[in-house]
This record gives structure tokens, C-alpha cells and sequence, in this order.
């Protein structure tokens, strides 16, 4: 097989592995993750151990019941039964213990105790029966003690200390239901007793004592209750409890108004119980009282009495009082009537009306059975009167006076802790911390979980001894104790982290952030307004995923509308008005306050205004005045139109929107602010100066503080400090600048960055240092924009230092974006801090990725970051490159290849390449070093030796030769240019020094190149290594040849990355060899490209170029004075180049091309030859083809293939080559393939 059929092989293999792709079948393996479900074979054992614990229970529940119908009998039954389900249940001895203290039997009841804690230990069960024992026998005076408590009407004491005796908790219900009868009797108790049994109910079901229990304190509460109404209903057909509920029930219905609802209910006892003399009675007794309330119902006064008794019993104050008032008029010495108003009053907390309506009900009263209950009335009404008065007298500072009062209520109520606590807190404010912690004690003792006594006394440590004797005081107390204060106790330390976290957020303190943050989660729950403060937290310090989890938890947290506002101010806030809005509209209408309707309004407006059309301007004109229509109602709305109107340049529509809203007078001061700044960014400084000079005089009648007063000079002052800035006026710009920089506010660091400039622009170094000292001492309050904006000045004026400094701060603020550090960086790679660029780099795409900001990054971190970078979004996309240049940098590759190359003519180029791209990062290049094992054969070839005579004769001279040498070449590449100087290679008959240099840039759009360089002509062993003259020709043996070419090429090209490009080329070049003729060659070359497909894995271009040459004289012949290169006079081609190329994966690179042509060309005759010539040329073809495979982290290797059909040119050329890479290379393989070029055509 010839070379040509080679190199078609190949080139056809080239393209059978571009075809071939891996894993063809798509092969998918199994899940490995997947594993067996365990079994679970349940037998008979487990079975039957459920129906034991379910029958248990049921066993025990009847045990309940026993024991609180003080059943004996039944209950030894019930024990007889657990036992032969269970005789190791704890609770048997409980109920065994219990039958032993009925007996009397204390030494059985011991002897069983000591039993149970044998086999099961000290379990709570343990400790609570020894406490039950200790209480019925040598402790029984204590229990007797809370009987006679509770029996002479102090309840709060009997259930105190009660409490205090079952300090493990209850062992029995029957304990526990005796506890809550009496605390039921403490004032405001009540309802914690009805939800206890509630749930005691809900726990152990169908118990009929734990029912009635339950009847008793709703019936307690409201005689009318229909919830115990109904228990008593179920209870009648119980046996054991029916004559108890009906009891309970006479003397509810005792307490109802006579009506219909009553008769029936006494109607159905009598008749049911015929027997219970007290239901029958009852029943009498009933319909009598209805025909006297009938009787009195013709009366109006009395129907007015009724109803305002009856809207009272409801807690419809307003009505009971005009219905009571009415009664009054037609019976003004009913006690009933008297006492009613004086309930309202007390209700309504007047406490002074209320003691005097309860005088007077005292006064007219005849009913001795009702003297108590007017007693007791007068001294409630006159107790609260004086502690209320002594709280306001307290709150006055008028101490005397409280002191007085909250003895005075003492006295009506000593058992009562409210004026001891009012006279702590009278104590501490007077600094008696000593007397105020006797009062704290007293109060408890009185009542141990009182909530105000226990933490007020905290409080008290707190500011008396400090935080630390504050918290033994806490932990001194109970568990019962502490778990009382627990909720005041985390609502203080919540708003303690919160005042906290607010502190290190103003100090930019990030650690302090981190760590106030993660101390206020330990609190929860935290209200919506907390949480948007946490999550606004979490935002600074770089975490805005996390933010988003937990602001979107908020709503339903908080279970209200403020934490659906607060969401949707969250995600206004974080630029996502859409879900804001949704937000806000689920809120019921009816529950949106005035902040929640202006929100939504405002979110409204921002959304129509961001929907405006931004490229056609007419029709954004248009959509605003629909606008103006549309929220014509809204002055707000419509000031925020005028703002649009103004920034649109349409100032005298703006006018006419704030026109309607004058004089300012006339509105808000909130509106004639954003009025009046509105005509500081018109320019209008004589119409703010008229509304603001009067302001300062007036800013209390106007509601404006010293410091909104302020804030408004400040924007004065900056926006006179721009006015004279933009004309140049630096002196008075840098006055008013001063001006706003002397007065605190957000304005300050835009002042000091004004001043920065303006001392730069004039070259005042002092004053230059000085802002900067005093921009950087305020660093933490500045933007991420200003911070920028203050590292690009000091880079502007020659600080760079400086500007590094100021940088560095960025990717340490929690608000930074992924834009300012992308902007940094790119400053950064202007200053050539290569280093610090990389950093902002990576810190940009963390932030474009959500994530918070860590510099310390190991390269896997920086590996994963670059391959999850959105390359899609522009920044992403510009960040990766810039990356990919900085790593560029760092970059070196040595390439290695076997390059055949075969002509017509029969000259064969082999040629082993090898290039070393060496990198230098602190010079900014990378050094090259050039190694080309070089050899050349002639093939068969005449030389063309004349005879003298004119025209010449020619003899013809077959030879042939071939040579072999090294050529070596060195050189610099920088980012723009490079250079290289080698030689010819060193064994080949004529050698000489190459080399070159090039440079390229940007013209506007335009990129363009210059490059000189001197190189040898390949095209055949003369013109490449030179030959010596055959024998028998003239001059046999003088070696001659070793072309070289050298000139300048100048390159214009255009390439935007749109659809279309074009490149061109200008080239001058003189050739001269030894004994051969110099001759001169002139090119022009072009093209135009269009990209088919333009994606980052396929690329599809097709072309049309376009290139003449000219050489001086036709030295294409073997002869002396030729050179045997290819010189004609004319040459013109027009070609069509296709090519595709791509990736395949991120491992395979490929490339696929070819080119249709036509030239001609019209050559003189030989040079001093006078012979051939003339005009030539034909349709023509280009094939290539290439591939490459990335094999490992570092290795490569390729290989390419190409054909040219033409007149008088037809080279076949084939390339194999290796790479290894010295860095992991991150980027996909390079595409299309990039083999190795020889030294030789270095250009």
C-alpha cells in the first residue's frame, strides 16, 4: 500500500472512532442501594400479648371507677382479676395500699410499699405512694390542716399547700379530683380545673365519678352549662351516681332563671325519680315561681330587670347596663338591680361605681341569706379600688399615696399577694432592695406560684445583684416554681438575643452576628417579626437559603395574619414581589390592617410598573397613564407615578401629578417629604428651600424629630453638593459635601465617597487620606456598591493598596452580591493581583449559587463550585471564563507527534514535533521551548541544467535526495504577543536562524494582529534543506537552496460571536536562499464565516474565502537561481470551507471538514529558463478530519488527517500526537483538536 492509500486509511479510521460511541446498549445497572424488606412473622405469643395490655387497661380503668365510688368490694374484685392477667402491675399495688390505709392497717400498707420498690426500685410510682402513705399516717395532721383550710373558706392557702404535699404528684384520681375542688374555689381558677378534667376524662373514659366531677365545675361556672347539662342527662342511668347527679342538677336548675327549659327539666327528675321527695318538691316549687314571674313579666320594669340580669349571666355589658338602668327607674330599692350595675362597673374595672351600687344593694337588702353575698361584693369592689389606685399613684411617682392605697387594699384582703407585690415594686423603684425582696417573699408565701411574685423577684436579682445572682435566685426556686416563670423567663432572654443580635448586625461584627443568631433560635417561638429580623441575619452572613426555609415556615408558625405579612415583606425584600403579593392576598380582607392594604397596594403598583413594556417607550407613556387612571384615588400611588414620570424625562407630567397635593400644608408630613425630595432629584433646590427654611421652627408642630430634621439638611447638602460638582464648582461642591458628611445618617458614606473623589480629582493628598481614614473607620455601614466604588477610587488615584484593602472586605459582608464580587474580581485582574482575583471569583460563584461566602476553599471545593456554575446566566458564564484564564496562566503542556506529510511532486515531510508550553505566572507567560526531528525526501526529481545559450537549452538530470536534522527553537507567549528565535534544523544542508514576533488587539470592535518573522519554505527538500547539483550538470556539487521567507503579515478580523465573522490578511515577504534569485511574494487573503450551529458542545460553519498572491519571478524549478517553491506571478482562489466540530462528553474532542474551491493562476516563464509558463487552474477539494481523547487527568491523545485536491497542489498529510497536560485542566477537552504545529510553520 502507497503512502496515499495510508493516509486515506487513516483518515477513514478518524472518522469510524468519531462515529463509534461507548456503551452503545445503554446498559443500566442495578439498583445496589435496593435491599430485602425485613419480615416481621408475627405469632400467636404477640397476639395474645396485645389483648393482655388492652384488657389491662380496661381492668385498671375499672379500678379508677372502684376506687372513686369508694367501692371496696369492687375493688378487691378488680385486683383479683389484674392479677391473673398481670401480677407484676405496678398499679396493683397502688390500689392494694389504698385498701390496706381504708382498713387502718398502716403496717400492711408499709410492708406492701417496701415490696413494690424490691422488685421495681424507686419508680415514680414508688415515690408518689410513699408520699400517699406518709399523708394517711404520721403526716395525717398536715392533710387535716388542708381541710380545715378549705372548710373555713380559705381555699388558696388549702390548695397551695396541698399542692405542696404531693410534691411527685398524685398517685390516685381521688387525691387529684379533692385538689381540684378545692383550687375550682380559688378566684380565676376555675377554668384550669375544667380543662384538667377535661383531659382527665379524655384520658380515662366512661368514668362516671371523673364525669360528674366534670358536670359539677361547668354547672359551676354557668348554671346553665348544656355541655354538663347532658353529663347529668347520662349519668341518670347509672345507678351508682344517679341520685348524686340528680342533686347536682336541682341545684343547678336552683340557680337558672324560671322558663320553659327549666319546667321541663324538673318535669323529667319528678317523673323519673318519683321516689326522691326533693325532685318532686322541686318540681312544685317550680310552678309556682312561674306563675309569680308571669305575674311580674306584665311589669316592664321587671322584664328590663330579666333581661339586663340575664345579658349580664351572658358578659354583654353594654346591654345588661341600659336594661338594668331602665329596671332602676321602676324599682330603685331591688338589690338585684343595684347589684347588677355594680357588676358592670366591676367588670368594666370602675371599681369606685361598683363599691357604691353594691352599698346601696347592701343597704336595701332584706334577704339575710343575701347579706353575705353583698359584703363580700363591697369588699371585692373597695379591694380593687385601692390596689388600682395604688398602681396609678405608682406610676406617678406619687409613692406615699401608692404605699397608702396598697395597705389599705391589704387590709380588705390580707391573703391576697397583688399589694405585696405592688409594694416590692414600690420598694425597688425607691432603691430598698432589701424591703422589695421582703415584700417578693411574703407574696410567695401567701401563694408559691404566683407569676408576678417569682419573676418580679428575678427581676429584682437583676438589677440589684446582677445576672448571675439572678439566675441562682431561678434555680433556687421549685421545678413548679421554675416551670411557672419558664415562658416570662424565654421571652426575656428572647428579646435579650434580639437587642443582641440587633448590636453585632450594626457592629458588621460577623461572628458576633453568627453567634447572637444561633442564641436567639435557642428560643422559640419567636414572632413573625423575630423571625424576619433572624432570617435578615442569616442573609448578612451569606446564608440566604436558610433564610428562605425559614421565613417560608413564618405564616404558619405564627397562625395569624402578621405572619403572613411578615413573609411577604421577606419576599418584597429579597425581589420576589409575585409570591409577595400572593402572600398578602390570602389574607381575609376583613383581618388586612392599614400597613397590610398599603403593602399590597404599594406591591400592586410595583408589579404593573415592573410589566411596563422597556423597549417601546411610546407604549410605556401609554401603560403609565392607564396607571394614572387606574390608582387616581391613591395620592401615594399617584406621587409614585410623578417619580416614574420624572425618571422618564417627562417633567412637567410630574409637576402636574404633585400639583393636586399642594399647598404641602395640606397633607401628611410623610407626603410632603417624598414631595419635597422629589424636587431635590428635579433640581428644584428653591422649591424644597421654601417648604424646608419654615420646617425648622415648625418641626414639632409638624411631627418631625430632631433627627428626620436632620436627615433632611443632609439631603439638601448632597444633593447642593452634586448641583455644583457637575458644573465643576469644586470648592462649593466640597463645602456642602462637608456639610452632609458632618450629619449621621445613611447619607454619610455617599458624602465621604464624594469628597474621596473630589480631593483625587484635585490632588489633595491630605484631604484625600483623611476622608478615606474616615470612609474606612465606617466600613461595616457602607454597601457592597460603596465599597466597590471606594476601591475603584483608590485605584483611580494611584492607591492600590488601598484598593486591595477595601476589597478585601467584600466577600466578608453577609449582603454581598454575586455582581460586586464579580466586579471585584475583575479589578482585582486589572491590578494583576492574579490571587486575589481567584478568590473573588470563586466567592461570586458562591453567592450566585446561594451559598455563603468561605475564601478558604479547598480545590475540590473549587472544583465542584466551577462545575455547578449556571453558565447559561451571563455572570456565571463570565466568572468561568475569567477563571479559565487565571488557570490559563498557571497552565503547561508538553505535545509530541509523528507528522507525515506527501506531495505530488513526491516529496515526503516526516517530521516528530515536540513543544513544551512551560508557564510562568509571576511574568504573566509561558515559555516555549521547540524540538523537531525533521526528514525530507525529494523523491525523484530533474534538475534543469541550460547550456549558456540564448534561448537556453535544457538538459534534464534525474537525482534524488534526502535529508534529516534537528530544528530547535525558544520563545515567550504572553497574553497579546509573542516571540520565538530558532533555527532551520541543524544536519540539513543549508541551516540558518528563524524566528519571529507577534502582537495582537482591539480596534473598536475590530481585532487585529502584526506579525514579522522570518521562516523557511517547506514545500520541498530545495527550498526546506537545500540540495547539492548532480554530476554531470553544470556546477556539480555546489550546494544551494534553503529558502527563507520573511516579512510582515497584518490581520484584521471581526467576530462578536453573532451569526457572521470575517477575517483578512495583508503579507509582504522577501525570499532569498543561497544561489537562489530573491524574489518578493504579496498576499491578500479574506473570508467570511457563518455559524450554523453555535453551541458549546456543536459547532456547524460554513464560509466563502477569497485569496490572491504574487510572485516576483517563477523559481519553481530544480536549478540554480530556483528554488523549487511554488512562485506563480497571478493566483486567485475562491473556496467554500465547511466545518463541524464538537465534544463528544467532556473526554472526546472531533472535527470534520472540507472545502470546495476554483483558482487560477498565470505564471512567466522560468526565470533565466525561458521555458513553461502560462495559465492554469480548475475546481478543487478539501477533506479533513480529526479527533482527540482525553484519557486521564493530564493525558491526551489524537489524531487528524487532511487532503488537498488542486491544480498543481496535491498534498496528503496525517498527524498522531500525545499531550500531557501538567494541571487537571477543568474545561471540557479542547475543540476541534489541537495537533502539534512544527517549528517550521510556527506562524
Amino acid at each position: 500500500m502507497n503512502r496515499t492509500g495510508l493516509l486515506w486509511l487513516i483518515l477513514a479510521c478518524a472518522v469510524g472512532v468519531l462515529l463509534w460511541q461507548r456503551d452503545p446498549l445503554n446498559l443500566r445497572e442495578a439498583d445496589e442501594g435496593a435491599t430485602t424488606a425485613d419480615i416481621i412473622v408475627t405469632g400467636g405469643r404477640t397476639d395474645s400479648l396485645t389483648v393482655d395490655e388492652s384488657l389491662q387497661r380496661s381492668i385498671e380503668i375499672q379500678l379508677i371507677e372502684s376506687q372513686l365510688l369508694g367501692r371496696d368490694d369492687l375493688v378487691r374484685a378488680k385486683l383479683q382479676r389484674l392479677d391473673v392477667i398481670n401480677p407484676d402491675a405496678q398499679s396493683a399495688y397502688v390500689y392494694r395500699v389504698w385498701l390496706a390505709v381504708r382498713d387502718g392497717n398502716v403496717e400492711d400498707a408499709e410492708r406492701m410499699l417496701s415490696e413494690l420498690k424490691a422488685r421495681f426500685g424507686g419508680t415514680q410510682t414508688f415515690l408518689q405512694l410513699t408520699d400517699y402513705l406518709a399523708l394517711h399516717s404520721y403526716k395525717k395532721s398536715a392533710m387535716q390542716q388542708v381541710t380545715l383550710l378549705a372548710k373555713t373558706g380559705r381555699v388558696k392557702e388549702a390548695a397551695q399547700q396541698l399542692i405542696q404535699l404531693y410534691p411527685r404528684g398524685f398517685v390516685l384520681l381521688s387525691s387529684e379530683l379533692e385538689y381540684l375542688q378545692i383550687l375550682a374555689r380559688v378566684d380565676g381558677k376555675r377554668p384550669v380545673v375544667i380543662r384538667r378534667l377535661r383531659a382527665l376524662n379524655d384520658k380515662y373514659p366512661n368514668v362516671a365519678p371523673l364525669r360528674l366531677a366534670l358536670a359539677d365545675q361547668l354547672l359551676s361556672q354557668n348554671p346553665g352549662s348544656q355541655a354538663g347539662q347532658r353529663i347529668l342527662r347520662d349519668l341518670l342511668d347509672d345507678p351508682s351516681l344517679a341520685q348524686q347527679a340528680v342533686q347536682r342538677w336541682l341545684a343547678a336548675l336552683a340557680e337558672q332563671p324560671i322558663g320553659p327549659s327549666r319546667i321541663r327539666t324538673h318535669t323529667l327528675l319528678a317523673e323519673r325519680f318519683p321516689d326522691n321527695i326533693a325532685a318532686v318538691q322541686a318540681k312544685a316549687l317550680a310552678l309556682e315561681m312561674r306563675q309569680e314571674e308571669r305575674r311580674l313579666m306584665r311589669d316592664p320594669h321587671y322584664r328590663a330587670r330579666s333581661q339586663g340580669l340575664a345579658l349580664l349571666e351572658a358578659g354583654k355589658l353594654v346591654g345588661a347596663e341600659r336594661k338594668l338602668r331602665y329596671a332602676l327607674n321602676g324599682r330603685p330599692n331591688d338589690p338585684e338591680v343595684l347589684g347588677g350595675l355594680g357588676l358592670v362597673y366591676l367588670r368594666r374595672g370602675e371599681h369606685q361605681q361598683a363599691l357604691s351600687y353594691f352599698r346601696d344593694a347592701e343597704r336595701v337588702n332584706r334577704d339575710p341569706d343575701q347579706q353575705s353575698r353583698w359584703r363580700s361584693l363591697i369588699d371585692t369592689a373597695a379591694y380593687w379600688r385601692a390596689l388600682r389606685r395604688g398602681e396609678a399613684l405608682l406610676e406617678a411617682g406619687q409613692f406615699a399615696s401608692a404605699r397608702k392605697a396598697f395597705y389599705d387594699a391589704l387590709a380588705i384582703e390580707g391573703s391576697e399577694v397583688e399589694p405585696l407585690i405592688g409594694l416590692a415594686e414600690l420598694a425597688r423603684r425607691e432603691g430598698d432592695f432589701s424591703g422589695a425582696d421582703a415584700f417578693y417573699r411574703q407574696a410567695l408565701s401567701h401563694e408559691a406560684d404566683n407569676q408576678d411574685a417569682l419573676w418580679g423577684r428575678i427581676q429584682l436579682h437583676r438589677q440589684w445583684r446582677g445576672p448571675r445572682q439572678a439566675e441562682q435566685v431561678y434555680r433556687r426556686y421549685s421545678a413548679a416554681q421554675r416551670a411557672r416563670v419558664a415562658p416570662l423567663r424565654r421571652a426575656w432572654l428572647r428579646e435579650q438575643c434580639v437587642e443582641q443580635l440587633a448590636r453585632a448586625r450594626e457592629s458588621g461584627d460577623r461572628a458576633a452576628v453568627s453567634s447572637a443568631l444561633e442564641e436567639l433560635l435557642r428560643y422559640p417561638p419567636l414572632s413573625p417579626w423575630q423571625r424576619l429580623d433572624a432570617a435578615e441575619a442569616m442573609i448578612e452572613l451569606g446564608d440566604s437559603e436558610r433564610a428562605d426555609q425559614y421565613m417560608a415556615k413564618t405564616p404558619g408558625v405564627s397562625g395569624d395574619a402578621e405572619g403572613v405579612f411578615a413573609y411577604a415583606l421577606y419576599l418584597s425584600a429579597r425581589g420576589r414581589p409575585g409570591l409577595a403579593i400572593e402572600q398578602l392576598r390570602s389574607i381575609p380582607r376583613a383581618r388586612r390592617s392599614n400597613a397590610m392594604r398599603s403593602n399590597l397596594l404599594r406591591l400592586e403598583f410595583a408589579q404593573a410598573v415592573a410589566g411596563l413594556p422597556v423597549d417601546d417607550r411610546q407604549g410605556r407613556l401609554q401603560s403609565l397613564q392607564a396607571l394614572e387612571e387606574r390608582y387616581r384615588d391613591d395620592a401615594d400611588t399617584q406621587l409614585s407615578l410623578a417619580e416614574i414620570w420624572w425618571q422618564e424625562g417627562e417633567e412637567e407630567r410630574a409637576r402636574g401629578l404633585i400639583e393636586p397635593l399642594l399647598p404641602m400644608s395640606s397633607q401628611s408630613i410623610e407626603r410632603q417629604q417624598r414631595v419635597a425630595l422629589l424636587w431635590l432629584e428635579m433640581g428644584d433646590l428653591n422649591a424644597f428651600e421654601r417648604w424646608y427654611r419654615p420646617l425648622r421652627t415648625e418641626a414639632n408642630a409638624n411631627g418631625l424629630s430632631d433627627a428626620e430634621l436632620e436627615a433632611l439638611s443632609a439631603r439638601y447638602a448632597m444633593a447642593k453638593g452634586q448641583y455644583f460638582a457637575e458644573r465643576d464648582k469644586a470648592i462649593l461642591a466640597r463645602r456642602y459635601y462637608r456639610d452632609a458628611a458632618d450629619i449621621r445618617g445613611e447619607h454619610r458614606p455617599q458624602a465621604l465617597l464624594a469628597l474621596l473623589r473630589l480631593s483625587g480629582k484635585s490632588g489633595d493628598q491630605r484631604a484625600f487620606a483623611q476622608h478615606q481614614q474616615a470612609l474606612f473607620s465606617m466600613r461595616a455601614r457602607l454597601t457592597g456598591e460603596q465599597v466597590l466604588e471606594a476601591a475603584t477610587l483608590q485605584s483611580q488615584y494611584g492607591k492600590q493598596a488601598l484598593s486591595e484593602q477595601w476589597l478585601a472586605l467584600l466577600p466578608k459582608r453577609g449582603d454581598v452580591s454575586d455582581q460586586q464580587l464579580r466586579t471585584a474580581m475583575q479589578q482585582a485582574i486589572a491590578a494583576k493581583d492574579w490571587s486575589a482575583a481567584q478568590r473573588y471569583a470563586y466567592a461570586a460563584l458562591q453567592r450566585a449559587q446561594g451559598q455563603p461566602v468561605d475564601t478558604a476553599l479547598s480545590e475540590d471545593a473549587r472544583r465542584q463550585l466551577y462545575d455547578n456554575a449556571d453558565r447559561e446566566y451571563w455572570l456565571g458564564s463570565s466568572v468561568v471564563a475569567a477563571i479559565d484564564e487565571l488557570r490559563e496562566r498557571q497552565s503547561g503542556y508538553i505535545k509530541a507527534g509523528i507528522d507525515l506529510t506527501e506531495r505530488r511532486s513526491g516529496t515526503g515531510l516526516q517530521q516528530i514535533p515536540i513543544e513544551l508550553r512551560w508557564p510562568f505566572p509571576r511574568y504573566d507567560g509561558h515559555a516555549l521551548l521547540r524540538v523537531d526531528r525533521v526528514s525530507i525526501d525529494s523523491g525523484k526529481v530533474d534538475y534543469l541544467d541550460p547550456d549558456g545559450n540564448t534561448p537556453p537549452g535544457i538538459t534534464r538530470i534525474p537525482f534524488e535526495e534526502s535529508a534529516s536534522g534537528t530544528a530547535v527553537g525558544v520563545g515567550w507567549q504572553a497574553r497579546n504577543w509573542q516571540v520565538d528565535i530558532g533555527t532551520t534544523p541543524l544536519g540539513f544542508t543549508k541551516q540558518d536562524w528563524v524566528g519571529g514576533a507577534s502582537i495582537r488587539g482591539k480596534l473598536g470592535k475590530f481585532g487585529w494582529s502584526a506579525t514579522a518573522s522570518r521562516r523557511p519554505e517547506t514545500g520541498t527538500a530545495l527550498s526546506y534543506a537545500g540540495m547539492t547539483v548532480p554530476n554531470g550538470a553544470t556546477g556539480a556539487g555546489k550546494e544551494w537552496g534553503g529558502v527563507l521567507r520573511s516579512g510582515i503579515k497584518l490581520g484584521l478580523n471581526y467576530d462578536q460571536g453573532g451569526r457572521y465573522g470575517y477575517w483578512s490578511s495583508a503579507q509582504v515577504h522577501q525570499l532569498h536562499g543561497d544561489d537562489v534569485a530573491d524574489n518578493q511574494r504579496l498576499g491578500l487573503l479574506g473570508g467570511v464565516y457563518r455559524r450554523i450551529i453555535a453551541e458549546e458542545n456543536r459547532n456547524l460553519r460554513i464560509g466563502l474565502n477569497a485569496m490572491w498572491l504574487s510572485y516576483d519571478k517563477n523559481l519553481s524549478e530544480y536549478s540554480l537561481q530556483h528554488g523549487a517553491y511554488y512562485s506563480p506571478q497571478q493566483y486567485v482562489s475562491l473556496s467554500i470551507p465547511v466545518r463541524y466540530f464538537g465534544r463528544v462528553g467532556e473526554h472526546w474532542s472531533y472535527l470534520l471538514g472540507g472545502a470546495v474551491s476554483f483558482s487560477q493562476s498565470d505564471e512567466d516563464p522560468l526565470y533565466e529558463l525561458a521555458t513553461g509558463g502560462g495559465a492554469g487552474g480548475g475546481p478543487g477539494y478539501f477533506l479533513e478530519a480529526a479527533i482527540e481523547r482525553r484519557v486521564s487527568r493530564h493525558w491526551y491523545i489524537g489524531l487528524a488527517a487532511d487532503i488537498y485536491r488542486a491544480d498543481f497542489y496535491e498534498p496528503n498529510h496525517a498527524s498522531l500526537y500525545v499531550k500531557y497536560q501538567f494541571d487537571d485542566r477543568w474545561q471540557p477537552i479542547y475543540t476541534p483538536p489541537e495537533p502539534p504545529i512544527p517549528y517550521s510553520d510556527f506562524d
